[in-house]
This record gives C-alpha cells, structure tokens and sequence, in this order.
C-alpha cells in the first residue's frame, strides 16, 4: 500500500515571480497591497467551494519563471516524498491559475475531488506573501482527514507557503479571518504510473505550521 500522507505545507524564503495579470500595468506587489489584490479581483471568476475568486493561467504572465521554480523546487521535493511519491517518480508541475480569497469570502463547502486530467495525481498550492491570519485547507479522503493549518501571520507576510495534497481527496479552503490569500495553483503529473493517495493509519491527521524550510 502507498505510504505517506494525504497533504504537505512549508514555508519557504520568498523569490519574486514577477506576477503580472492581464490588464495590470506593473507587476503584483509583495506583501499583497490592497490596491493589487482588488484589481485582481476585479478580473477574477467565483471558485466552485465559494472561497474566493479565479484568474486563469493565460491571464498570468510569470516574469522571472525560472528564479521562481528553481526557489520552489527543493520545497516541492520534500513535499512529494511526503505524499509517498517514489523518488524515481518523474513529476512535472503545470500552472493552473491564480486563487484570491479574502476575509469574508462566503463560508466554507467542502468541494468535490478535483476532475482529473491525464496523469494529474496531485495539486500544488504555493500562497504569496500577505498580511493575513487563518485560511486553513482540509483534505479528505474516504473517513480520513488532514487539516494544514496557515503560516503564523509574521511568516506568511514574508515567505511562500506551499502546499501539496493529492487530487483524488476532496479539498476545501476556509477563508482567512484577516487580510487575502493570494495563490498560485498547479496540477503535479506523471506520465508513469500515477500515485495513489496512502491509506492512513488514523483517522485524523493534524499538521501544524512549519518554520522556513
């Protein structure tokens, strides 16, 4: 049987993307000011569990691609060997979108499992740095559940916070109780043989916040 878990989170040290989304003159500002993540609502469609809004990727341009994957690849690394993803297991992560949420978003509903596409065995969330407190995501799979809790306020405002869990889990994100989680969404994908979420030993899994990895 797999082994590991069904969700992963660090905080790493933040490398600037260069974020530009269609329509913004310059590039998004970092920690997210408010000017910014209105805007980027303004260009947004509503998510389906009712946390936020989505950007598609063809409205994103990445500025410093190659700065930005290589910050996040050793981060993405430990995350799949906590997944349980064998380390011969060649993973390639494509981008999906943009998800703002903010304070006040419409309450939580958990949310089907993501509509896999071929070879898509997990997804990977990477948060930008924000002023913001609270934003939790749960993770099911059959009676099992994982609980990443969000980055203390002082590291979300300067790190990324990246999260990895398996798409065959259902997965819902409750708003922040302060501020916006601004985030950048990929599908992980193999062109092997897709991994399976692990069978969890207990129950509940509670995984608090790490420190910068």
């Amino acid at each position: 049987k797999p082994s590991g878990t069904l969700a992963h989170a660090a905080s790493v040290d933040f490398v600037p993307p260069l974020l530009r989304a269609e329509g913004m003159a310059e590039p998004v500002a970092f920690p997210l000011p408010e000017a910014h993540a209105q805007a980027l609502r303004s260009l947004g469609e509503p998510v389906s569990d009712g946390c936020g809004v989505w950007v598609r990727a063809e409205r994103l341009e990445l500025g410093a691609i190659k700065e930005w994957e290589e910050s996040l690849r050793p981060a993405v690394r430990k995350a799949l060997r906590a997944l349980g993803v064998d380390k011969t297991t060649e993973v390639s992560s494509v981008l999906r979108g943009l998800r703002l949420c903010s304070a006040g978003s419409t309450p939580l509903s958990s949310s089907a499992a993501t509509d896999l596409r071929e070879g898509v065995f997990a997804q990977l969330e990477v948060a930008l740095p924000s002023v913001r407190s609270g934003g939790a995501l749960v993770v099911r799979s059959r009676r099992h559940q994982c609980l990443l809790e969000e980055a203390e306020p002082a590291a979300a405002a300067r790190c990324s916070r990246v999260e990895a869990f398996y798409a065959r889990c259902e997965s819902a994100r409750y708003p922040p109780a302060q501020g916006h989680r601004l985030s950048l969404i990929y599908d992980l994908r193999t062109d092997g043989t897709v991994p399976l979420p692990p069978s969890q030993s207990s129950a509940s899994e509670r995984l608090p916040p790490l420190g910068p990895a």
